[in-house]
């Protein structure tokens, strides 16, 4: 169902069970159960092919909000809202080259029109012949109503084919709508601590609609923003770098976001969920001994660390990661980066508004939080 309209309370408007049932225990009943879909596992037979890209087909779809199409490899949003989503897929490599297979994997938005547009893209190197190879991506998007989301991945062209494995707990997709927001970007309503209530006292409309309604509207539409494209940059091994993100338009923000191109900043205090996704291109040898950090920082100390290994030159490889994070007003986000290995250098690939080569996103989803402690 729809997310119940927010109330007005009006002067001398007598307060009847019907109103309060709809104009405060609806609300907080569709915030208390919202929707979200969890595929689990890929239907048996896939395989991945070098060189061609395809969407995969799920093994089971549990949802609440959303249906799936014949295929099962759609699922379809019925509310339009923020959406905390995450991808996983495992295969099995084949006899690898000597540098390692590019495995892709993209998480896609498909419009009642049928026009596609990609919310991430994530490539790791499968370096182990007949290994598991785990891929995962990560965003927070909108959706609107009547919008599809499904996986596609893809094979290096130089590989051998790689199989889908099957089990549940080996890949799936889920999304969660975190706000019913009516948009990504746009007004925010401010995260307000509802009043406590004594007995004796007058209730007037202003005291309701900062009681009430307020409180409600900061959990519709809480703070929070994405930046869907990293700006180039350069690092030599050893070197510890923060990363600069494009600011322009893939900046979309809501409650008084803003960056630098650098950092971050948090408009209000509160725990936040982020999510992140980055790639990088190596130079020089190729070899197992390059890897890299992505690491998040707040205020320029370290909040999570993240690692991976790349083995092949001038090949995107990513990393995706996601964390929960108390951040108070004012507080600054920023992503590091770190290469290692003898004579290699760092730089990033090419990114657009068609590929996402490097997203990073966050959410709030606890206003009333004063730490991560109790």
């Amino acid at each position: 169902m729809t997310a119940p309209a927010l109330p007005v309370w009006a002067e001398r408007e007598v307060v009847t069970a019907a109103k309060l049932n709809a104009s405060v225990r609806a609300p907080y009943a569709y915030l208390a159960d919202m929707p979200r879909v969890a595929c689990r596992g890929y239907a048996p037979g896939q395989t991945m092919s070098p060189g061609v890209k395809s969407f995969l087909r799920w093994g089971t779809v549990t949802a609440n909000g959303f249906t799936a199409d014949a295929g099962t490899q759609w699922v379809t949003v019925l509310d339009s809202g923020l959406y905390i989503v995450n991808a996983q897929l495992s295969v099995r490599a084949g006899a690898v080259q000597a540098a390692g297979d590019g495995v892709m994997l993209f998480v896609q938005t498909r419009a009642p029109s049928g026009a596609q547009s990609n919310v991430v893209t994530v490539r790791e190197i499968a370096q182990q012949s007949q290994a598991l190879q785990t891929i995962t991506a990560c965003s927070i998007v909108h959706l609107s109503a009547g919008t599809s989301i499904g996986v596609a991945a893809y094979l290096d062209s130089g590989a051998k084919p790689y199989t889908v494995q099957e089990a549940g707990a080996l890949g799936g997709l889920t999304a969660f709508m975190v706000a019913p927001a009516s948009s990504f970007g746009g007004s925010s309503a401010q995260m307000v601590t509802a009043d406590t209530w004594a007995d004796g006292e007058h209730l007037d409309a202003a005291a309701m609609n900062r009681r009430i309604t307020r409180p409600l509207s900061g959990l519709y539409s809480p703070p929070r923003f994405a930046c869907r494209a990293m700006a180039p940059y350069s690092a030599a091994s050893g070197q510890r770098r923060i990363l600069p993100w494009q600011a322009g338009g893939t900046f979309e923000q809501s409650g008084g976001w803003t960056t630098d191109g650098a950092a971050f900043t948090a408009p209000a205090s509160g725990l936040y969920w982020v999510s992140l996704c980055a790639a990088t291109m190596r130079s020089g040898p190729e070899g197992a001994y390059g890897s890299y950090q992505m690491n998040l920082l707040r205020n320029g100390e370290l909040a999570s660390l993240h690692q991976r290994q790349v083995t092949r030159t001038d090949y995107h490889a990513s990393i995706a990661a996601t964390d929960l994070i108390y951040l108070s007003t004012g507080d600054r986000l920023s992503v590091e980066f770190l290469g290692t290995g003898t004579g290699l250098t760092w730089r990033a690939p090419s990114d657009d508004d068609s590929t996402h080569w490097g997203t990073i996103s966050a959410v709030m989803l606890g206003a009333s939080a004063t730490s991560m402690e109790a």
